[in-house]
């Protein structure tokens, strides 16, 4: 592997320790400073500490998939809602609907600005009449038939295709911006993009599923994978171009978008699979959720990178492909952590985030042990910020003992 490479995985270790101690030292000063008014700060990491306590160890990787999926379909239903039913969704995207042209006439030219405020009229005009505006009842017109509910629909998709359009050549002209101000700039574009990927999925029916609430929460999460891609995506390249300054870096707009949507479909997989391993029964269900969420990832992986790069002087082969999935060159001469391996390895974040929580929760219990030990298990919890300052402290030397064998 190159030098460069080694240097990157250890500064990321050494980040790592250095904010599992931040976090150690400062949930310590809470637990020292506590003077009885902070009470759900502390019985909220009381009730976390009993859980783990209570699980067997063999219990604890099914309770983290409890504990990850119930409320993140818990905020995807709030915020599918919130976009759905009141109209702050609809006067968001009314407003960038309105700014779209300017913005078209200001990249582009007037006439596409012109062609742009033509496409999104019928869009637009759909949203005000759900803001209640609308002339002529437009909806109560065309909604008496099936028609006239799929001509609304396809003039709401069409305009948010036309202002997505628009987002994503604003975003192609900030990945030309040098690298670390264009991975610093991006992150201000999240609530936009996931508000215009989530509306676009909800109305193109990705997911056939007859409750509306409950296709809805998945698009919110699929959205949001596309949304949060976008930022990992140009960061990952960051790193890799950190790690290995001379290879080539694929910050284009094809490369973020195919990674995007393999990212967002990773996550959607991911939490599926989980679904389905909590409620199915069996000894190997967790094992197998996992073994299919790593093939998944890995799949999508790979085809993120492939349409990222196809169809340009720098297409890979599928050899050159799993090269980079396993840590080496493209041509298999050598190990390589650069710009392709980082940006393909994005899609195995959600997977890496759950087992790493499983992994979290397995220290936390192993420090419950002297704990039960010293004090008796009716005294294990008085202290539930210092037990969680432990375990931060914990996870920080363990981070700092990898970066030392590195």
């Amino acid at each position: 592997m190159d030098t460069s490479g080694f240097f990157v995985v250890d500064r990321m270790l050494g980040i790592g320790t250095g904010l599992f101690l931040f976090l150690s030292a400062l949930l310590f000063f809470l637990g020292v400073a506590y003077d009885g008014k902070q009470v759900l700060v502390r019985e909220w990491f009381r009730h976390r500490w009993e859980a783990v306590e209570r699980s067997p160890w063999r219990q604890l990787p099914e309770r983290t998939i409890r504990a990850i999926v119930y409320p993140a379909r818990s905020v995807a239903h709030y915020l599918g809602s919130l976009a759905s039913e009141s109209s702050f969704a609809a006067w968001a995207v009314l407003l960038w609907g309105i700014a779209a042209p300017v913005v078209a006439a200001h990249l582009w030219n007037v006439k596409g600005a012109v062609f742009i405020s033509l496409c999104t009229l019928p869009g637009l005009l759909v949203l005000l009449d759900r803001l209640g505006v609308a002339p002529f009842q437009l909806r109560k017109r065309l909604g008496r038939s099936y028609t006239g509910y799929q001509w609304l629909k396809m003039f709401s998709i069409l305009g948010i295709a036309m202002w997505g359009g628009v987002l994503l050549d604003v975003v192609r002209r900030v990945i030309a911006l040098p690298m670390p101000i264009s991975a610093a700039i991006m992150p201000a574009a999240l609530p936009l993009t996931w508000l215009l990927a989530f509306l676009f999925i909800s109305n193109i029916g990705v997911f056939h599923i007859t409750n509306k609430a409950v296709r809805e929460d998945w698009a919110v999460v699929a959205g949001f994978g596309v949304a949060m891609s976008f930022i990992v995506s140009l960061w990952a390249m960051y790193i890799g171009h950190v790690a290995v300054p001379q290879a080539w870096v694929p910050k284009t707009l094809q490369m973020l978008v195919a990674n995007a949507l393999c990212d967002s479909l990773t996550l959607v997989a991911t939490l599926g699979v989980l679904l389905w391993a909590v409620g199915d029964r069996g000894l190997l269900r967790i094992p197998t959720a996992v073994a299919m969420d790593i093939g998944i990832a890995a799949s999508l992986a790979v085809a993120s990178l492939h349409f990222g790069l196809a169809w340009t002087e720098r297409a890979l082969s599928t050899r050159g492909l799993l090269n980079v999935l396993i840590g080496r060159s493209s041509d298999g001469s050598a190990w390589q952590l650069g710009p392709y391996f980082w940006v393909m390895h994005t899609a195995f974040l959600p997977t890496i985030t759950y087992l790493g929580l499983v992994l979290v929760c397995w220290l936390g219990k192993t420090i419950l042990i002297p704990a039960r030990w010293f004090f008796g298990i009716s005294q294990g919890h008085e202290n539930p910020l210092k037990l969680t300052s432990a375990l931060c402290a914990l996870i920080a030397a363990i981070l700092e003992g990898v970066a030392r064998l590195a």
